[in-house]
């Protein structure tokens, strides 16, 4: 007679001593929380909630862009004024509050350079040494009198011009050669004085000393571009329309048109790959414009060096292109497949497994230097959240829900716009009620059979008012709680949990306040599927 196999009973416990982060794949390992709500790495190992956030006070509206030169913040401020919706740029400087207004024209993309700020698709600048704003272009039309060296154009106002300016002619009928480019050695009064013979009269007569155009345009022309940069005393920009990369004249951002053959030309190359343009990026050693599938790379300190390298690669995903930000030499950024990583290399790599089948679109991110945060849209379910990624320990962390439109850097401290109002990431003021959770599991404990949990010991310490609950996840996939406390310090829980038949156990941990959880332990039983 067959005598049956008698299943041993195993009594066993496993801890958590280190809470890793975030992590929504199918197979995750014991310390990793599936899910989670405003926590943390900060006290890693121990799992805590984020930093409080805490409204700056400054004198906008309803903020939607923000950047810093020299540690002043300057924002884009968009708001209704006498049934008028209206536009402006604000900042605050030696105590005083600036506000200058711009035109509506949203979205828009702000880029410093010495003491501009310069603001595409308006193509104006913030000139912050005398607090005006002025055109970025220049043009001026008339009758004009043209000499070989010189060009008067009667009665103009060429104020906005500068010498040094290379200024592109238009209009000439009776000597068409004459439109061109010039480049402006002198200017006095409506009089603008360039090289020697850079003109030629209708006959070509040697001996003719002027001739009268009529209906000539002057003109200093600034590119649409889609996304600009600031690198090494130049603006850089692309343009999808013409599939060109652009970078204007050596320490002038007002000239783009300036080809003479030397180190300070302005620079344009049209790249053969197919797609819009996403994103530029500039890299300590080189820049970057991206594409969703490209990667194209400039590397030269002048246009007679500069040389275009082009990488088939994931590049910036269209609508994420504040997402990328470089922290101590490697650029992150977001992508279709997940957020990456590149170091310079050849390739990017993908540092966002932990995102499991979640996808993501319209990222912004930022850095306080330690911490490279990223806020996106959820496409699974239609919805923001703020990530961390803790750059040292490379582990993620989900925060909360927040719709972030523009980070900064502001003295070491990251601030961001959200919700009509701008933010600090690390505030001094204490949030106390926070609300936060952690899911853990499902754990099997590599025991295949059915087994029979008995406690939860958790060591933890929470301040003053603080809440929390644990609940366990039934076969059902209901979560019933187990446990609920108050203001338990430098405390170990024991948590008795209702003996069921179960192959895997799931944990979730939830409060309101302040709570420091250093160790997590199961105890249980193993049972043989028949009893």
């Amino acid at each position: 007679m067959l005598l049956k196999e008698i299943q041993p009973k195993i009594n066993g416990k496993q801890s958590v001593l280190q809470f890793k982060g975030y992590n929504a794949n199918a197979v995750i390992d014991d310390g990793e929380m599936r899910d989670m709500y405003n926590l943390s790495s900060d006290k890693y190992p121990v799992l805590s909630q984020r930093a409080p956030r805490n409204i700056i006070d400054m004198p906008v509206q309803h903020p939607r862009d923000i950047i810093v030169k020299n540690n002043v913040p300057y924002i884009i401020d968009r708001y209704e004024v006498d049934g008028e919706i209206r536009t402006f740029i604000k900042y605050s400087k030696g105590g005083t509050d600036y506000q200058k207004r711009i035109n509506n024209i949203m979205p828009k993309t702000m880029v410093a350079h010495n003491n501009k700020i310069c603001i595409w698709p308006d193509k104006v600048y913030l000139d912050i040494t005398d607090n005006t704003v002025k055109h970025m272009d220049a043009s001026v039309q008339g009758t004009a009198t043209i000499k070989p060296g010189s060009i008067y154009l009667v009665g103009a106002d060429l104020s906005e011009f500068s010498v040094g300016d290379a200024i592109e002619i238009s209009g000439c009928k009776k000597q068409p050669g004459n439109n061109t480019v010039i480049v402006i050695k002198s200017i006095e009064g409506s009089t603008i004085t360039t090289y020697e013979n850079s003109f030629r009269m209708p006959s070509d007569d040697v001996t003719q000393e002027s001739y009268v155009e009529e209906e000539v345009k002057l003109a200093r022309e600034i590119p649409d571009l889609d996304y600009v940069m600031e690198s090494n005393n130049r603006l850089w920009g692309c343009r999808s329309e013409d599939n060109t990369i652009y970078a204007s004249k050596l320490g002038d951002p007002l000239n783009w048109n300036y080809f003479q053959s030397l180190a300070n030309d302005s620079y344009a190359l049209e790249v053969g790959s197919d797609g819009e343009f996403t994103g530029c990026a500039a890299y300590p050693t080189h820049l970057i414009f991206f594409k969703e599938h490209h990667m194209h790379k400039v590397f030269g300190s002048m246009p007679s060096q500069y040389q275009l390298y082009s990488t088939e690669c994931f590049g910036i995903r269209k609508g994420s292109d504040k997402s990328a930000v470089i922290v101590n030499g490697v650029l992150y950024y977001h992508s279709l497949t997940g957020v990456m990583a590149y170091d310079g290399g050849t390739y990017p790599v993908m540092i966002s497994e932990a995102f499991g089948d979640y996808r993501f679109k319209s990222a912004v991110g930022g850095s306080n230097g330690k911490k490279y945060y990223i806020s996106m849209l959820n496409e699974n379910e239609n919805k923001y959240n703020i990530f961390t990624y803790d750059i040292l320990r490379r582990l993620w962390h989900k925060e909360d829900e927040t719709k972030v439109t523009a980070f900064a850097n502001v003295n070491n401290e990251l601030i961001y716009i959200a919700d009509g109002n701008i933010w600090t990431t690390t505030g001094k003021r204490p949030e106390d009620d926070i609300k936060w959770f952690a899911v853990f599991g499902p754990f099997d404990e590599f025991v295949e059979n059915m087994k029979s949990y008995k406690k939860i010991n958790m060591r933890l310490d929470m301040q003053p008012g603080a809440q929390l609950r644990i609940s366990t996840q039934s076969s059902n996939g209901e979560w019933e709680p187990i446990y609920e406390c108050e203001t338990e310090r430098g405390k170990t829980l024991s948590v008795p949990i209702i003996p069921n038949r179960q192959a895997k156990l799931s944990i979730k941990i939830e409060g309101v306040g302040r709570t420091d959880i250093e160790s997590l332990t199961r105890y249980y039983r193993g049972r043989s599927d028949r009893t």
